[in-house]
């Protein structure tokens, strides 16, 4: 049976041919997700299914689904329609007939609209090192939201948080890049020129 969590959908169809999940081993039981696609536009149908879930001890006994949290079900297969953009976490725990049970994961991506990448920085020029602080959490995601923010700062330097900052160690002209990724797998994408000199030698020494 699947009971909605918000607004939607249901109804169980056999899957064939579906890439599988790599298994969540506890023990005796084996828990394994195969999906008709993980990625698309909504609104898209997506059949789940547990069936190649299987235990030492025997059959499977039991199915709990959690579709990122909209909806849950206790049958082996399960048909659900996505209707907004988004990123979803699909959880299985499947149980065998003694009671142990194990828990399988996969992740689900609805794309919605364009991305819009924006970086500001504090400083776009200095002496060396420079420190210069950046942020990217103006970037915006249409009828989504920024999921994930990738930035390199040209130097060999990385970083994944929405507002980093960084030094740039030695002179040189240097692209910083924003790649931001909304919820449902859209990049946009932004840059920004940082110049940094080299120190003043007359202002040096005593």
């Amino acid at each position: 049976m699947l009971r909605s969590c918000g607004p939607l959908l249901v109804s169980a169809l056999l899957l064939g041919g579906c890439p599988s999940n790599p298994p969540s081993n506890t023990g005796s039981v084996d828990a394994r997700i195969a999906a008709s696609t993980t990625q698309g536009e909504p609104p898209l149908r997506i059949v789940f299914s547990g069936r190649e879930s299987s235990s030492t001890n025997g059959p499977i006994d039991r199915y709990a689904w959690d579709i990122g949290g909209l909806a849950e079900s206790s049958e082996a297969t399960v048909d659900f329609l996505f209707t907004t953009p988004g990123f979803f976490p699909i959880t299985l725990t499947a149980f065998d007939e003694t009671g142990a049970s194990a828990i399988a994961r996969i992740n689900v991506r609805i794309a919605g609209g364009p991305v819009g990448a924006v970086i500001s920085a504090s400083l776009t020029s200095g002496v060396a090192p420079l420190g210069v602080l950046f942020d990217g959490s103006a970037s915006t995601a249409q009828g989504d939201v920024i999921r994930d923010y990738f930035w390199d700062f040209g130097d060999g330097g990385t970083a994944r948080s929405p507002a980093p900052a960084h030094t740039f160690a030695t002179p040189g002209v240097y692209t910083v890049r924003l790649r931001a990724v909304s919820g449902g797998g859209v990049e946009g994408a932004a840059e920004v020129t940082i110049q940094v000199d080299a120190p003043d030698p007359g202002g040096a020494g005593p």
